[in-house]
């Protein structure tokens, strides 16, 4: 909604101009349920709860075979590069809309692999009681 709550950064003694900027540069590096808990103004910390998380390991195996056989030349890597911001965006908005959150993305000689995980703050998942 792009207003910002400045009781979270009262504590930097920062003009509103600066804050706004900052608030602005930080958030494309936080997630997103973050960023919205921070705009509504709620609390951050869950003092003494413990949760239960879910965490998923998914290997992007569409990735791995474009890595293995893609040439070197600038055109090539530039292809793989678009493949690859194009993969993490779309897995990155399917884990918030499913409540999650993207924790890690990782390519290595095993491959493409996207680590998700579901529960943590401040997205809150209720179990059933039925």
């Amino acid at each position: 909604n792009g207003q910002v709550n400045t009781l979270f950064y009262d504590s930097l003694n920062l003009d509103k101009e600066s804050i706004d900027k900052l608030h602005y540069s930080l958030r494309s590096y936080i997630p997103a349920p973050i960023v919205n808990a921070i705009n509504e103004g709620e609390t951050l910390h869950d003092d003494g709860v413990l949760r239960e998380l879910c965490v998923l390991f998914v290997k992007l195996n569409n990735l791995n075979s474009i890595l293995v056989n893609e040439s070197t030349s600038t055109s090539s890597l530039e292809r793989v590069a678009n493949k690859i911001q194009k993969t993490v965006t779309t897995v990155q908005e399917a884990a918030y809309h499913g409540r999650a959150t993207l924790r890690q993305f990782i390519i290595d000689d095993k491959g493409a692999v996207a680590i998700i995980v579901v529960g943590l703050p401040p997205v809150t998942v209720s179990k059933n009681s039925s």
